[in-house]
């Protein structure tokens, strides 16, 4: 029975319509991954990724019926029918690529970075997987059946007289890949009711990954400054209540790799505890996995009531078909927002609701991250200069030697002198621990720098152009903002030229208790700068101010 007029228009109008929702749920993800930094774990990058190979699917099945009309032979039939080959397998791998994730933070505790590596390999793997058979599609002809791609009312697609490429290669591999997604799933879903039982946290978003965990330490666990779990290589660590795959990637300088094979345990029965937030990491994926379930049941069913009966059309179930292919996009978008949302906020709520715990003194935290940094450059038998300049990207020591920082006191200008004859790369440290040290409206700092450079000017050899260091403790004396401004107005005055170099001052707020060590500034690319003023600010408070 054939379609009417009427009814391949209402087709048509109901499949753009979904296919202009879905590309608006596409914007939706891409736009909130790229400006939301909430939507960033290893979950949300993928559907992030996804999101592109599905905006050329609903492209296609924008093009409707139009394609058909245009005739098996135009290019406009035939680039519908190559996207629709390639682009809705894909999002099938992609999904089968998120239950992977979700198996491996599970049952095997991948970090964030570990999950990181893999994209590249999925990206890789999934497009060759669909794009190979796709292209060659379109080189294929016969006398008797024509193009590989043809109309199959809707759209082009396999054409009906290639009914079993059709099978083999999409419906075929799609169900099989669907029921892998369902068995990793099952999997999952056993293992996360066992360890929810276990551990009783029904009233949390968090799952424990450990089943050798005491009650003392899951409960240490609740404050907001515990300490890592493990002494790892590179280190990492959240001031929420849990240690787990952060569901917002807001450091840069997170752990790379995975950890596991260079830990020294701080708690043995701890060693192997990671938490993991159910709502982003488990449920998110899942419900993903629904809708796309979903989508494929109504054109499967089609396409054997097509094989069973060729002649007969169901101008209901093709309705179906053309509204779930194309609205896949849109529920995507729904469920990235809305469980997005969820997680965040309840996660917000957990962090507010936790009592404020008094903090250690400044001394002892810069001595413990010391010890640990110290502790860890043991451990992977590097120098401590080794270890920093690995977990902030700068380089190797080999290729750019490390300068050295000559300290003296802020009265001593005898061995400041000295330091200036001997070309010390960096000086003078300085420390200005209290507020007197400061001066009123930090006058006497900037007394002391304009000494510096002057003793330069007059002492120095030629060519020399070291890097002024000053070190100060004032975070939660003069508050971060009002210290942040102030730095920024000192001057460091070139000793070989008339001309002042302005701090430029950079302020990167990293919510890690390992970054409160002070950190120096490098040297600015900036040619008309060669004297930089460089401030450590160890804080008395949460945050570390690189500048």
């Amino acid at each position: 029975m054939a379609l009417t007029e009427a009814q391949i228009r209402t087709l048509t109008t109901v499949e753009r319509v979904a296919s202009i929702l879905s590309i608006l749920g596409v914007i939706t993800i891409i736009g909130t991954f790229a400006f939301s930094r909430h939507f960033r774990n290893p979950m949300h990058r993928l559907i992030f990724i996804n999101a592109f190979y599905n905006l050329f699917d609903f492209i296609a099945t924008m093009i409707a019926t139009s394609g058909p009309a245009a005739g098996n032979s135009s290019p406009l039939c035939q680039f519908q029918g190559f996207c629709l080959q390639m682009f809705p397998m894909a999002d099938v791998l992609w999904t089968l690529a998120m239950a992977c994730d979700v198996f491996l933070v599970v049952y095997y505790q991948f970090n964030v970075q570990a999950l990181r590596k893999l994209e590249i390999w999925y990206i890789a793997i999934i497009t060759s997987i669909v794009s190979i058979p796709a292209i060659i599609f379109l080189f294929i002809h016969s006398p008797d059946k024509g193009p590989m791609y043809g109309g199959v009312t809707l759209w082009c697609s396999i054409s009906p007289n290639w009914v079993v490429f059709r099978i083999v290669f999409y419906y075929g591999p799609i169900w099989f890949l669907i029921l892998s997604v369902l068995l990793f799933y099952i999997l999952v879903g056993i293992k996360v009711i066992k360890l929810r039982h276990q551990f009783n946290l029904s009233r949390t978003d968090h799952i424990a990954l450990s089943s050798n965990i005491s009650t003392s330490n899951h409960a240490l666990d609740q404050h907001k400054n515990t300490v890592a779990v493990t002494v790892q290589i590179d280190i990492q660590s959240h001031p929420a209540s849990h240690v787990y795959p952060s569901s917002t990637e807001q450091n840069p300088h997170s752990s790379r790799g995975d950890s596991s094979s260079h830990n020294a345990p701080l708690d043995h029965k701890r060693s192997k505890h990671s938490n993991v937030s159910f709502r982003q990491y488990i449920l998110m994926p899942m419900v993903f996995f629904l809708v796309l379930l979903a989508t494929w049941v109504a054109p499967t069913i089609n396409r054997l009531s097509a094989l069973v009966n060729p002649n007969h059309v169901s101008y209901p179930l093709l309705l179906a078909v053309g509204a779930m292919g194309s609205l896949r996009g849109f529920w995507n978008g729904v469920v990235f927002i809305t469980l997005g949302m969820k997680g965040w906020k309840r996660e917000m709520k957990l962090r507010e609701d936790q009592p404020k715990q008094p903090r250690l003194h400044s001394a002892v935290r810069y001595g413990l991250t010391q010890a640990l940094i110290a502790a860890t450059a043991l451990a992977q038998r590097r120098t401590i200069a080794e270890v920093i300049c690995r977990e902030w990207s700068l380089g190797s020591t080999a290729d750019h030697p490390i300068d050295i920082l000559a300290s003296c006191h802020r009265n001593d200008t005898l061995q400041l002198d000295r330091m200036i004859m001997k070309k010390a790369s960096m000086l003078p440290h300085a420390s200005f621990v209290h507020v007197s040290d400061m001066g009123p409206q930090g006058t006497l700092l900037m007394d002391y720098v304009n000494t510096v450079t002057r003793r330069i000017q007059e002492r120095a050899p030629p060519g020399y152009h070291p890097r002024l260091h000053f070190a100060t403790v004032l975070g939660d004396i003069s508050g971060d903002t009002r210290l942040a401004d102030f730095l920024g107005q000192v001057s460091a005055h070139d000793p070989t030229s008339s001309s002042d170099c302005v701090l430029q001052l950079r302020r990167h707020w990293a919510l890690s208790f390992w970054n409160e060590f002070s950190s120096s500034l490098t040297r600015l690319n900036n040619p008309s700068c060669t004297n930089i003023v460089q401030v450590d600010m160890k804080q008395d408070s949460n945050f570390h101010s690189n500048i």
